[in-house]
């Protein structure tokens, strides 16, 4: 899958314009931004409007943020020493920079580079010139940074024939440098340093080049900086273009340092490693099929090259012009909805384009979410062909999906679904084909869909494959997601480990290990071997999207069981502390087992109440997977030790470890499990090891009896009168009523499992003779709340229906409204789509069908009322999981009821998803040795 995603947003015609600079994800702590497409931030020498090839007097410092003091680079003493500003640069989107010719200069003074900053530089990588020093200055401190007593900072080049990149810093006594080789590419890089105490790390791209003691914490250099050049060195001098310098005072966080590169990357087209925002980028630049975004309201010929919308007639819709809201730079920000970052505006493909009956699938980066959001448009769809709306589907890595209705807007405005709202409107499309024509009021689209966030996303598929309009396309320009905060826990394994089978240093004591032969599997640091990809010195495994709590083995002198071995045609089973789950996944291996014999093994669950549940436990060879699919390697090319054989390796690297994961009853509360080899046909030396496991949350029903106050759930024509809906002793029947068509009513168990995670827990109806509250009405223009536990859980789903409702016709948004109460004292309203039960799809589109076409019974006239045509319906709302929820709150105030205002709405269930142990997210210093895990992956 893709490592990293990013979306280029670079709009070249907004430099062209004179419009203003982009905004800085990160400003707290900013101290020096120069951006040479800010054209107000370029001053010409001979004053009035930046054009291109002039000579820079000044370039100003933008103020944003915590940037509050100008401290502008000026050359106003020698105007032969003067750089030239660039309008449009081809590698890097059309920008601008500052070019410096080998002899230029800017001064910034005075200028204070103190014990913790962070610096980013976007620059050319160009053939530096020969001889004298070997430093080629692109920001240095007047007083010789490339000395032991120089307290200034260096950036910069080396000279040719010595290329690379070196920060420098004096501690006293020595230069101390941070640097690395890197012949020169002409082509444009970011350049990136963070100081963390003593140690500096230098970044190229997002990819870590080098670490290294800058040990100088006081006394830093106050004074002049040159740009450009080391100011008063004849040699020091760099050749080559500055789009952007930003500077920071503080060591920025590793997310803080990602989103700032991740930034500069889409502003400038650039290919890199820093890795996106992580609280809404899906990655689908690699699907881009089709380019339907006009950038240039200068000229048609740049904008009609590439494919729009409808083949022949390259229909485009238009950024960047008076009364059109696309943003100038890429970050669509919805009201009350989610971030997507569009583009690129300007070159490439830049949409997801979807003909009539077609369909595909976008490959994403392997992430866990809580829901994701698709902005979308329509060109030439009309409603009236039918077949409104396409397929979503969401492929989860188990091979599971889940598939939702994709609501198609009509590009006229037509949206009668009502899942997708409204992104961006009064846009024109304009006609890039024979004809040339042009539309106004166009719009995008998006529809927010929940995602199974226990489970890791692979794909995402899209389908108009049923859509019938012969002209129609749809495009898809953006995918965003809300992150998983669902936290997976380990559930501690020691009272069973029984061997030691970890090694992590040759001397690690003998008599243990695998088969009685000291086979062990060895660590990362481990002195021998190929050391990587072995287990992780941490002790620390996350796999399949379950974190695993391994060992110990951190010590080669002591005895330290870390394995739980089954041994071959035996069983074992621990006691683990008392637990609900939706999974349990368990990290395992296996030695000595022949893959011809690959049959597999069983695990067991048992539970609190004396049940148990078996699973197929997918037991594979050491020496290669086995072809059952339900395991999947952790961990492949693992080395095997030989502890007793003098440092030999029976295997280099072709050992696996497994994840396995067992979807268990969330109803009920894990006891104990068992590992079972019983009956696996081996020649009987083999050893099976469990190292870890690891439980996913889980659903949890919210108790009601205290608001129930109707009986609406018939078992038997002889339910109590009084109870019903509206006085009239209308209810719903269950599955063994004895009347009535029985299916697909209510299930009699009261469970009711509607998928995405989801099960409702009714009750109870299980008696006829006795009046039993199991509903929660409310009628209409009402309120009432409900107190739950408190604990932090991701969402919550309610089951409702309704009764007499007729909402007036087209008010659609006739709704109620769901509040979270929140422990302290915050909330956050939603939208409750309060659909009549009679109307089958409704209106709102937010809630769906839970049980369709089901039975109404009235129980004063012993009659069905209404035969296979009622509705339960089921809503998720998206609770914050940085908050305790702490009460539920349901209004149907100012709801409108169209005939007779008799309209009542019940509450059956509620459904929570409760998260174990929730996430603190706290901004820590970079970590320079964290970064270190990145070091060279590219030279």
């Amino acid at each position: 899958m893709k490592r990293h995603c990013g979306w280029l947003v670079a709009v070249a015609v907004l430099a062209r314009m004179g419009g203003v600079a982009q905004a800085l994800p990160v400003t707290d702590g900013l101290q020096l931004w120069l951006d040479a497409s800010n054209m107000a931030s370029v001053k010409p020498q001979g004053g009035g409007a930046v054009a291109d090839g002039v000579a820079v007097r000044e370039w100003h410092d933008t103020l944003v943020g915590g940037n509050t003091v100008a401290e502008n680079a000026t050359q106003t003493a020698n105007t032969a020493l003067q750089p030239t500003w660039v309008q449009s640069v081809a590698g890097i989107g059309g920008r601008s920079a500052v070019r410096f010719a080998g002899t230029d200069i800017m001064d910034i003074e005075p200028l204070t580079i103190g014990g913790s900053p962070t610096a980013f530089f976007v620059l050319e990588n160009k053939s530096q010139g020969g001889g004298g020093s070997i430093h080629r200055s692109v920001l240095a401190a007047a007083n010789d940074p490339y000395k032991g007593t120089g307290n200034g900072y260096g950036f910069g080049y080396k000279r040719a024939g010595s290329d690379g990149v070196c920060v420098s810093l004096g501690d006293g006594t020595t230069e101390q440098k941070v640097e690395y080789s890197l012949a020169p590419t002409n082509a444009f890089e970011i350049l990136s340093y963070a100081k963390d105490g003593t140690l500096g790390a230098l970044l190229r791209n997002g990819e870590f080049m080098d670490i290294g003691a800058h040990d100088r914490t006081s006394g830093f250099y106050t004074g002049k900086y040159g740009l450009g050049r080391q100011p008063g060195s004849g040699d020091r001098k760099y050749n080559g273009d500055i789009a952007e310098v930003i500077l920071f005072d503080r060591t920025l966080s590793e997310a803080e340092h990602n989103r700032v590169g991740h930034y500069l990357e889409q502003k400038y087209g650039l290919a890199t490693s820093f890795a996106p925002p992580a609280d809404n980028v899906v990655d689908i630049r690699s699907a881009y099929n089709a380019d339907t975004l006009a950038f240039d309201p200068l000229g048609d010929s740049l904008n009609s090259s590439g494919t729009g919308y409808r083949g022949g007639n390259n229909e485009k819709f238009l950024t960047n012009l008076a009364g059109d809201d696309f943003p100038d730079d890429g970050t669509l920000r919805v009201a009350n909805g989610p971030t997507f970052e569009l583009g690129p505006y300007r070159t490439g493909d830049n949409t997801v384009r979807l003909d009539k009956g077609t369909a595909t699938t976008i490959d994403i980066a392997d992430q866990a979410m809580r829901n994701l959001s698709v902005l979308h448009s329509a060109v030439g769809f009309n409603t009236g062909y039918g077949s409104q709306n396409g397929e979503l589907t969401v492929n989860y890595t188990d091979g599971t999906s889940d598939t939702y209705v994709w609501d198609l807007a009509d590009n006229d405005g037509n949206n009668s679904q009502g899942e997708s709202k409204d992104a961006l409107t009064g846009l024109t499309l304009r006609k890039f084909g024979p004809g040339n024509g042009q539309w106004g009021s166009r719009q995008l689209w998006y529809q927010t869909l929940p995602v199974n966030q226990a489970k890791t996303v692979d794909s995402i598929g899209l389908s108009v494959a049923d859509v019938t309009d012969p002209d129609a396309d749809f495009g898809v320009y953006s995918i965003a997601m809300t992150p998983s905060l669902f936290d997976p826990e380990p559930v501690p394994l020691d009272g069973q480990f029984n061997r030691d089978t970890i090694a992590i240093a040759a001397a690690e004591p003998t008599g243990n290990g695998y088969r009685g032969n000291s086979e062990v599997f060895i660590t990362e640091d481990f002195a021998g071997g190929p050391n990587t990809p072995n287990l992780p010195p941490s002790g620390t495994l996350v796999a399949d999207g379950m974190p695993f709590q391994l060992g110990p083995f951190d010590d080669p002198d002591t005895l330290q069981n870390n394995t739980w071995i089954i041994p071959h045609n035996q069983a074992r089973t621990g006691d683990v502390r008392d637990l609900r789950a939706t999974k349990l996944a368990a990290l395992f291996s296996a030695v000595g087992f022949g893959p011809s014999n690959a049959n597999d093994g069983t695990f067991t669950v048992h539970y609190t109440d004396g049940t148990t549940q078996d699973f197929q436990w997918d037991v594979r060879d050491s020496n290669g997977a086995g072809d059952n699919g339900l395991a999947t390697p952790a961990l492949s090319d693992v080395d095997l030790y030989d502890a007793d054989g003098a440092g030999s390796f029976p295997g280099n690297n072709d050992r696996y470890v497994f994840v396995q994961s067992f979807e268990v009853d969330p109803w009920k509360v894990v006891d104990k499990v068992t590992f079972s080899t019983v009956g696996v046909s081996d020649n009987g030396d083999a050893e099976f090891g469990v190292y870890a496991l690891s439980r996913a949350g889980f659903s949890t029903a919210v108790d009601l009896a205290a608001k129930f106050n109707r009986d609406t759930i018939a078992v038997a024509n002889a339910e109590p009168t009084g109870g019903g809906y509206r006085g009239n002793s209308e209810t719903f029947i269950a599955e063994n009523f004895n009347g009535g068509t029985n299916a697909p009513n209510i299930p009699p168990d009261g469970l009711l499992d509607v998928g995405n995670r989801v099960i409702f827990e009714f009750g109870p109806f299980d008696s006829p003779d006795t009046a039993q509250n199991n509903t929660w009405v409310l009628g209409r223009d009402d309120t009432d709340s409900l107190d739950v536990p408190d604990q932090v859980v991701s969402h919550v789903s309610v089951l409702f229906s309704a009764v007499g409702f007729n909402a007036p016709e087209g008010q659609q948004g006739n709704n109620g409204t769901v509040t979270l109460h929140y422990a302290d004292g915050s909330s956050d309203s939603f939208e409750w789509d309060l659909v009549d039960s009679y109307v089958h799809g409704g209106w709102g589109g937010l809630a769906r069908p839970a049980i369709e076409m089901m039975d109404l019974f009235d129980s004063d006239t012993d009659a069905l009322i209404a035969v296979n045509n009622r509705t339960l319906w089921y809503q998720t709302f998206l609770a914050d999981t940085a908050k305790v929820l702490d009460g539920i709150e349901f209004s149907t105030r100012g709801v409108v009821d169209a005939y007779g205002a008799d309209a009542e709405f019940g509450i059956y269930a509620v459904d929570a998803f409760y998260i174990p142990e929730p996430c603190t997210l706290t901004l820590v210093g970079l970590g320079l040795a964290a970064l270190a895990s990145r070091r060279r992956r590219r030279r």
